[in-house]
């Protein structure tokens, strides 16, 4: 009599499958890293784009946006969308003192995985 037994058929399956699981659940990791690090690149893209713009402005325009009664402004863009990817920008501009300013760019996702990246720099009025 030629041929595998019962017990052979059964071990070679498992063992392929003790094999083939893995690779395949190390190649659906590495998707969703990639995914993750695509996501956080363009929020960062994002948020950098908004500092440069914010940036640029003197810093008698955005310490006129903080309210007299308070020493943070905060503005928020709802819905925005790039290349296919939506998400919200959060902008804060808080008075250090009176020669001196933080500015905050926060990115949030609103896709799948959500997700967000903020940015921080200062801007000072010189004499």
């Amino acid at each position: 009599m030629k041929g595998y037994t019962l017990i052979e058929v059964v071990l070679s399956v498992a063992l392929l499958a003790l094999i083939f699981i893995p690779s395949f659940m190390l190649l659906n990791d590495n998707l969703l890293t990639e995914r993750v690090s695509e996501d956080r690149t363009i929020y960062t893209h994002l948020a950098e784009q908004k500092m440069e713009e914010l940036v640029s402005k003197s810093f008698g325009e955005l310490y006129a946006k903080i309210p007299s009664n308070s020493n943070i402004y905060e503005e928020e863009e709802r819905d925005l969308s790039y290349n296919g990817y939506m998400f919200n920008r959060k902008i804060k501009i808080i008075a250090q003192n009176s020669g001196l300013i933080k500015l905050i760019v926060t990115v949030e996702g609103k896709n799948d995985k959500g997700g967000s990246v903020t940015i921080a720099t200062f801007k000072g009025k010189f004499n």
